[in-house]
C-alpha cells in the first residue's frame, strides 16, 4: 500500500532532515494503526459451513449455472459431500495440500467445496500458463494429490510426482460406501486455500480468514440471494477464489467456457443471465473486454489502487499476491497528483 504522510513538504524536505523523515514515518504508521484499532470479531466458521446454512434456506435455488451443467444448492451439497468421501477413500486427509488442474467448469467449485469438507487445502493452477511455470508453483506446496479434469489429465501428470486423481461425471455419479464420517475441520487451524498465482511466496488462508472476509464484505459488495455473479478469472487468482463468496449468500455462480470468454464474452454472459462481475485491474481497466460487458453486468472491482474514473465503484485492495483483502476503501479520495491514494475506512479487516 502506498501511503502519503499528512505532514511535511515532500521528498526534498525528507532528504534534508533525516530526523524529520523518521518522525513523519512514525506518524504515518501511527495513523495506520489508529485506523485499524476497530477490528471486527473473526468469524469462527468453516467456509463449507457457511454454504451449508444457505443450503438449508435455499435448497432449490440455483447455486451454479455453467456452460456444461447446473446445480441447485441441494445438489451442490450432495455432490460435494459424495466427492469428499470418495477423496477420503483414495487417501486425502486433513491438512493435506491438494493441487487442482481444471478448466472453466461446474466441477471446479464442487471440488473446492469437497476438499474443504475433507479438511484439505486447495491450490488451483492456471492451465493457460507455461507448463514449467506450473511445475514451479505446484512444487511450492508439495501436494499430496493433484485433482484433474479428464481434459487436463496429461498436464496434471507433468506437474510433479504427486498421484493424479481424475474427477469427472462418472466418478461423481458412483455410489459411495460411507465407512467413516467427515473430519472435524478447525476454522482457525485448517487451511482452506493456498494462493500462489505467479510462483511467488503466495498466501496460505485459513477457513476463519476466508469466512471473516466474505461474511463482512457481502453487504458492502451488494451481493445477496438475487445476485448472479459471472466467474471470469482464473481460480489461481485471489479474485477467482473470491467468486465463491456468492455461494455463501445464496446467489448463483455463473461459469462461462474458456472458448466463450475468448471468442464472445458478451454472448456468454447473456446466455448465463449474469448480472454482476468481480474484476481485477487486469480485466477491468487495461483490456477491451470490460467495455464489451459494462452494459450487461454491475462491476464490483477487486483491486490494489483506486482510480479517479472508478470512484463510484466498490474496490478491495490488499497484498497483490494475497487472497484476503484486509482493508476495503470506500472513503475514496480522488487522485489529482502523484501523492497516491490515502487510507479509507476499513471493512471486513480481521
Amino acid at each position: 500500500m502506498r501511503y502519503q504522510p499528512r505532514y511535511g513538504n515532500g521528498v526534498q524536505e525528507v532528504d534534508q532532515k533525516p530526523r524529520r523523515a523518521e518522525m513523519l514515518k512514525k506518524l504515518a504508521f501511527d495513523d495506520i494503526w489508529a485506523a485499524n484499532l476497530a477490528v471486527p470479531e473473526p468469524i469462527e466458521a468453516c467456509v463449507h459451513s457457511l454454504i451449508k446454512r444457505v443450503v438449508w434456506e435455499f435448497s432449490s435455488s440455483p447455486a451454479i449455472r455453467s456452460w456444461d451443467g447446473d446445480l441447485t444448492y441441494q445438489q451442490l451439497d450432495q455432490v460435494s459431500t459424495r466427492l469428499a468421501y470418495q477423496l477420503i477413500g483414495v487417501g486425502v486427509k486433513p491438512r493435506m495440500n491438494i493441487a487442482l488442474c481444471f478448466e472453466k467448469t461446474w466441477l471446479t467449485p464442487v471440488v473446492m467445496v469437497a476438499l474443504m469438507k475433507a479438511g484439505a487445502a486447495s491450490i488451483a493452477v492456471d492451465i493457460s500458463q507455461p507448463r514449467e511455470q506450473l511445475r514451479v508453483i505446484t512444487a511450492q506446496i508439495s501436494p499430496s494429490f493433484i485433482l484433474s479434469s479428464s481434459a487436463n489429465e496429461d498436464l496434471a501428470r507433468h506437474l510433479g510426482k504427486a498421484e493424479v486423481v481424475v474427477v469427472d461425471r462418472k466418478m461423481l455419479s458412483e455410489e459411495t460406501t460411507v465407512a467413516c464420517s467427515l473430519p472435524t475441520v478447525s476454522p482457525s487451524d485448517n487451511l482452506c486455500v493456498f494462493l500462489s498465482p505467479d510462483g511467488s511466496s503466495g498466501a496460505a488462508v485459513t477457513h476463519r480468514e476466508f469466512s471473516s472476509t466474505i461474511t463482512y464484505q457481502q453487504e458492502t459488495l451488494g451481493l445477496n440471494h438475487d445476485s448472479r455473479v459471472v466467474d471470469l478469472e482464473s481460480h489461481a487468482t485471489r479474485v477467482g477464489w473470491y467468486s465463491l463468496l456468492v455461494l455463501t449468500c445464496g446467489g448463483c455462480l455463473c461459469i462461462p467456457s474458456l472458448n466463450g470468454l475468448r471468442d464472445n464474452i458478451e454472448s456468454s454472459i447473456i446466455a448465463l443471465q449474469a448480472d454482476s462481475v468481480l474484476l481485477s485491474p487486469d480485466i477491468g481497466w487495461t483490456t477491451p473486454e470490460y467495455a464489451k460487458i459494462s452494459h450487461l453486468v454491475r462491476p464490483r472491482h477487486v483491486a490494489d489502487v483506486v482510480a479517479p474514473s472508478d470512484v463510484t465503484l466498490k474496490h478491495k485492495f490488499g497484498k497483490a499476491a494475497a487472497f484476503i483483502h484486509l482493508i476495503a476503501s470506500f472513503d475514496v479520495i480522488l487522485i489529482t497528483d502523484d501523492s497516491g491514494p490515502f487510507l479509507g475506512t476499513a471493512d471486513g479487516g480481521t
